[in-house]
């Protein structure tokens, strides 16, 4: 994987979702911007994707993910190409994680729960891949310049920093608070 890759995409995203998690999420900032993406809507008497899937994150993820894109893009490359490649991976990236969620309402599985059984399992998995298929997919499709191999190398870089930090955060408890602010919030 090249360095451009990494500094325009991986790490962007990386530090978006932990800066969204850690303090937009757990701080409550721009509260107001914490609409449901499905509007509350139900397709069967079930919620389209949950209280989890904000406007708030599908916006300022990508926005982060610029801004982070931005400071080594300054530096050592071109700053609005790598402002460009964050937000098509950003939007890719949040996009990505709908359809899981659809999925999960279908199932059974509330918002911001894993789910039990071999349908759980299926879905753990699912998270750690979802937001980065819709983040490579999204860049595939501009016309950016990516190839496919160097979009494949992104991936499993990609994949192995988000189990990498999802892992941390749940060592250091911040995930799980995350979780109970979201879930406490849904309850309201």
């Amino acid at each position: 994987m090249t360095t451009t890759l990494f500094l325009s995409v991986v790490l962007p995203l990386a530090l978006a979702n932990i800066i969204h998690q850690v303090l937009i999420v757990r701080g409550n900032y721009f509260s107001r911007m914490r609409v449901p993406l499905d509007l509350g809507k139900q397709l069967a008497g079930v919620r389209i994707l949950g209280e989890n899937k904000t406007v708030r994150g599908l916006v300022l993820v990508p926005l982060i993910a610029v801004a982070t894109a931005i400071v080594p893009g300054a530096f050592g490359g071109n700053a609005l190409f790598y402002a460009q490649s964050a937000l098509v991976a950003g939007v890719g990236y949040m996009l990505g994680e709908l359809p899981n969620s659809f999925l999960k309402r279908r199932f059974g599985i509330k918002a911001g729960q894993k789910g039990t059984g071999v349908a759980g399992m299926c879905f753990k998995l699912i998270d750690h891949c979802d937001s980065i298929v819709g983040a490579l997919v999204a860049l595939s499709l501009s016309d950016l310049g990516y190839s496919w191999p160097l979009l494949f190398s992104a991936a499993l870089a990609g994949v192995t920093l988000h189990v990498l930090i999802d892992l941390l955060l749940l060592q250091t408890g911040v995930k799980r608070r995350v979780m109970q602010i979201e879930n406490r919030e849904t309850l309201r």
